[in-house]
């Protein structure tokens, strides 16, 4: 649609109109605004800035110095804006009604079109740099608004360069100095350059840490709040408490990145962080994890079997927010959040309890690969001793019906905590703890039968 407009020929349209008696000079006049819809054109550019990640890795690989990139970029942009000004400026007389215009004080209005734009050009340059030398002068009202609107645009560009340009390649020099290999220059080079927003955002806490300790509160839940909330088991409670809460863990929150293909948590070692995905994908367990997806809530166990972690494994540049156990402990132990702690409780057996069932899961697998001619039954009698607990041959029925009995309130309670708390249904960890405890409860009955037909 945007090239379909900006191709019809306004100026042949324009012709016929004024060579046409059915319209008259004025109307003929005001069909030329159309025109500017040309100008529409120069918003196809913004395709131009899909190129910075092309950009991004060339830099990563030529290593050319920050402070050269970042002058050539800012100078292209100069260029450009520079450009634009000049035709903007360059075609205002032509919809002007005046019969005096900067054009002909100027002496160019009878030029050809090189000297007009060398002019405009002229101009545009002046302004944006601040210089002012006033030899082009401004007559009409519609010269002098856009004047301004280009003085104000002008200044705060060259404002924004002047106090943006620096010269930090400390990087480059390390890695020349200790004779980095090339395979990881790139890869640090590449880190850093995908570095700058993290490093902004810890510029940006230095800076709100002078705040106010309740507006520090309202900044970190207005940046941050959205991605505590998607943390299932922080939902819920009165709302007050709950507002609290989340303000307390916005302000606890750490900016990380980490490059493709790094291990944030290696198998069998626990980690004390808890990540919220930003940005990325992560690989954990044959699962793809992605943006406001986390990881890493086994923090919340005091003591955990470490064969039931796994590795977690970015897949993409990956930015996330993290928090510790430690600063947890410290926000609930402050005796201001009490059915957040019994929430979080519950959460955490829910957790301890899902870890514990696939443990035994994995136990079976390893048991079946050991033993070639497992039968049904020797599986089902070796489940039910690891279950229980029990590892005499001899078992009375009556202990049977009393362990079936502890996993119906294990369900019943279960459930009461769900009514309770409805988000929780919504956590894996929940249906799958339900589904192994009534599997238990079936092959259990399973026994009983067994024992009672013997």
């Amino acid at each position: 649609m945007l090239d379909l407009i900006s191709i019809i020929p306004y100026d042949l349209i324009s012709w016929g109109m004024a060579n046409s008696d059915s319209f008259t000079a004025q109307q003929t006049q005001n069909i030329k605004i159309l025109r500017i819809m040309r100008v529409l054109r120069i918003l196809k550019l913004t395709r131009v800035f899909r190129a910075s990640r092309i950009i991004k890795r060339w830099n990563a690989i030529l290593g050319l110095p920050i402070a050269v990139t970042q002058l050539s970029k800012y100078a292209l942009f100069i260029i450009m804006l520079s450009h634009w000004m000049a035709c903007l400026w360059g075609c205002i007389a032509q919809y002007e009604d005046n019969i005096v215009n900067w054009e002909d004080i100027y002496q160019v209005n009878s030029t050809s079109s090189s000297t007009l734009y060398i002019a405009s050009l002229y101009w545009s340059v002046m302004t944006i740099g601040t210089i002012g030398y006033g030899d082009v002068p401004i007559v009409s009202n519609t010269e002098k608004i856009v004047a301004i609107l280009c003085m104000t645009i002008g200044c705060a560009t060259y404002s924004f360069i002047i106090g943006s340009v620096c010269g930090l390649d400390h990087l480059n020099t390390f890695m020349e100095r200790e004779d980095i290999p090339p395979e990881m220059v790139f890869r640090l080079r590449e880190y850093f350059l995908h570095r700058r927003d993290l490093l902004l955002h810890k510029y940006f806490s230095r800076v709100v840490s002078n705040l106010s300790p309740g507006l520090q509160g309202e900044l970190s839940v207005f940046t941050t709040g959205e991605w505590v909330e998607m943390i299932p088991f922080f939902m819920g409670g009165p709302p007050g408490e709950h507002v609290r809460f989340i303000t307390a863990i916005s302000q606890r929150l750490e900016a990380e990145l980490y490059p493709p293909q790094e291990l944030i948590v290696r198998a069998g070692e626990h980690s004390p962080k808890m990540h919220i995905i930003i940005k990325g994908l992560v690989a954990q367990r044959g699962r793809i994890l992605h943006q406001g997806q986390i990881f890493g809530h086994h923090m919340l166990l005091n003591t955990i079997d470490t064969r039931t972690i796994h590795d977690t494994r970015t897949l993409t540049y990956v930015d996330a927010f993290s928090f510790s156990r430690t600063d947890l402990d410290e926000i609930l132990d402050s005796h201001h959040y009490p059915n957040k702690r019994k929430t979080i409780r519950k959460a955490t057996a829910l957790i301890a309890l899902n870890r514990q069932l696939r443990l035994v899961y994995l136990e079976l697998i390893a048991f079946r690969a050991l033993q070639e001619n497992l039968t049904p039954k020797e599986e089902t009698y070796w489940l039910r001793h690891r279950l229980l607990g029990d590892h005499r041959t001899k078992t009375t029925q009556a202990r049977l019906q009393e362990s079936l009995q502890l996993m119906h309130d294990a369900i019943d309670a279960i459930e009461t905590t769900i009514k309770l708390d409805a988000s929780i249904k919504r956590v894996e960890q929940s249906f799958v703890a339900l589904s192994l405890i009534r599997t238990s409860i079936s092959l259990i009955d399973d026994t009983t039968r067994f024992f009672a037909s013997n």
